[in-house]
């Protein structure tokens, strides 16, 4: 799976998709500074 789905939606949205694992890890990294 591509996490990007078109170089024009990047360009006019900054759009690329952040799998479920990676959402994650990154709440884990933030959670104590809620």
């Amino acid at each position: 799976m591509t996490l990007v789905k078109s170089k024009q939606r990047v360009a006019d949205h900054g759009e690329v998709f952040t799998p479920a694992w990676m959402v994650e890890a990154m709440l884990e990294l933030v959670k104590d500074e809620a």
